[in-house]
């Protein structure tokens, strides 16, 4: 039994109708990203030959957009750094 239909079986046994293979591609690529991968090298291991088709693989979840954005929030020790600055 190969891959493909062994992972079809646990799903049908499993009771998950709305999941394919495939999916399983697009989570990896998106969790490739949410932990530190590039866009460049995801490309290459996905096998693509353009980044516009790596690129719809993507789906970012609001959760780690959040934390994304930490990075611009000005730590409360070093607020006064930016008062003396301006």
């Amino acid at each position: 039994m190969d891959l493909k239909r062994g992972c079809q079986s646990a799903l049908e046994r499993a009771g998950i109708n709305d999941m394919r293979f495939h999916d399983l591609r697009h989570t990896f690529a998106s969790h490739f990203l949410m932990n530190g991968g590039d866009l460049y090298t995801l490309k290459k291991i996905l096998g693509h030959k353009d980044i516009t088709t790596t690129s719809r693989y993507l789906t970012i979840t609001t959760e780690h957009k959040s934390k994304a954005m930490e990075i611009f929030e000005v730590p409360e020790n070093e607020s006064n750094i930016i008062e003396l600055a301006g």
